[in-house]
């Protein structure tokens, strides 16, 4: 990687800016973090998998920053910042049709992230700098009331658990000390706030709803939640993969896939051991990435990683297909100019991605 800034300029970069939809910026990483590889096999590309139609765009809000998916509903709602010609606002797609089906403007500065609460009922939405999540119920497509959560916001997931439904905002602060707010959701009120040592950047609940996983901004650092006791029961370190963007697990729950600035960490989820690692310049080759999202599809067969571009830098991105057996890549999707997120409808096999400069999401039949 060239240009490269220092882990602490990093987190600080991604507070600057709404844009940044998860601090995007270049980061130091130490020599052998880019060649470090664990797992045999990784390297060029094999025969590409079947993916279906062709990559398609539709027109959202200004600047989107991320989206939430409901299977349940067929739905994708898409968070975006705005810009000095209006304020942010949620595009509601229908995902069967690819129809937009409302946008609900909300008023608050650096929109940042949505997740949706356990049953899809609701939406929250986190900004930067504001101290609240707006709530929006999914039903009425309107703002409903807000929670005091703190300020940073940088994602929103969720988990049922035996006591009931919990939302997990996890924020980077200031100080670059984090912290995640625990909200509960059959009455949207804040029952904890679990202070960190690091700043945080991204979540991801266990396919057991029994543990969320909270990277740190700053370093390959993971905090594990219990969620019945909505504590931090263990601290995984995944030094390889350097600041952490993205987590996803695997269908059968036995891995988590560790996105960060420097590659993917495969980490064992029960022993918190890293299992394999794949640098980002081998996934994206010849070009200067900046790690994303990460979403497996629905048989655990195939990776979908994100190269985010740089704000500073903006280009179009590309979506890797990564074989998560052989560990290569073998197939790349060039979406929109500068990505922010990206979400994988399981019931449909579709992913989304958030175009920030262009203003659109794309999408395109992943392979299964």
């Amino acid at each position: 990687m060239s240009t490269i800034i220092s882990h602490t300029n990093h987190a600080r970069g991604g507070a600057a800016r709404a844009r940044r939809r998860r601090g995007l910026r270049r980061v130091a990483v130490a020599p052998a973090l880019g060649i470090a590889l664990l797992a045999a096999g990784v390297g060029s590309a094999q025969a590409a998998p079947a993916v279906s139609g062709s990559v398609r765009t539709v027109k959202v809000g200004a600047h989107p920053q991320s989206i939430a998916i409901s299977t349940q509903q067929s739905r994708g709602y898409v968070l975006s910042a705005g810009s000095k010609r209006g304020p942010g606002s949620v595009t509601v797609l229908n995902l069967t049709t690819h129809r937009r089906l409302a946008k609900v403007q909300v008023a608050a500065p650096d929109l940042f992230t949505i997740g949706l609460v356990p049953g899809d009922s609701e939406a929250y939405i986190g900004a930067f700098q504001s101290s609240s999540l707006e709530v929006l119920n999914t039903a009425s497509l309107k703002l409903t009331g807000t929670v005091q959560v703190g300020p940073g916001a940088t994602d929103v997931v969720s988990a049922q658990t035996n006591s009931g439904g919990y939302a997990y905002v996890t924020e980077l602060l200031p100080t670059q000390l984090g912290a995640v707010a625990v909200v509960r959701t059959s009455d949207n009120q804040l029952v904890d706030t679990i202070p960190l040592s690091e700043g945080a950047q991204t979540a991801a609940t266990s396919n057991d709803g029994q543990e969320v996983w909270v990277g740190s901004a700053i370093t390959g650092t993971i905090w594990v939640i219990d969620t019945s006791t909505q504590k931090v029961v263990r601290e995984i370190s995944v030094p390889d993969a350097g600041p952490v963007t993205s987590i996803a697990f695997s269908p059968d729950g036995t891995r988590a896939w560790v996105y960060g600035m420097a590659g993917v960490s495969v980490v064992d989820a029960a022993t918190g051991d890293q299992v394999a690692f794949v640098p980002i310049a081998s996934i994206f080759p010849n070009t200067s990435p900046n790690a994303g999202s990460i979403a497996l599809t629905s048989s655990g067969r195939y990776a979908l990683i994100l190269n985010a571009t740089f704000p500073d830098e903006p280009k179009r991105g590309t979506v890797a297909i990564l074989d998560t057996t052989t560990l290569k890549v073998v197939s790349s999707i060039q979406v929109g100019t500068e990505p922010t997120s990206l979400a994988l409808d399981t019931s449909s096999g579709a992913a989304y991605v958030t175009n920030y400069i262009d203003g659109t999401v794309s999408y395109f039949q992943a392979p299964n």
